[in-house]
């Protein structure tokens, strides 16, 4: 696959996990403690997917 096409795949991953992490900030009712936390993990692994996605791709782009 292309370098270009990882670093936007790795963007929109950073991104995905920023709205999952405010989404689980937004409902504090303890009925969704479990939701809460699943989306603080998919958001953990999608930010950590991206940013080494971004990581091994950029380098490449930008030389």
């Amino acid at each position: 696959m292309d370098d270009k096409i990882k670093a936007i795949i790795g963007v929109i991953l950073v991104v995905l996990a920023i709205i999952l992490y405010l989404l689980s900030q937004i409902s504090t009712s303890l009925e969704s403690v479990g939701t809460n936390l699943l989306y603080i993990f998919l958001s953990m692994v999608f930010a950590i997917a991206g940013i080494l996605i971004l990581w091994k791709s950029l380098p490449k782009i930008l030389k």
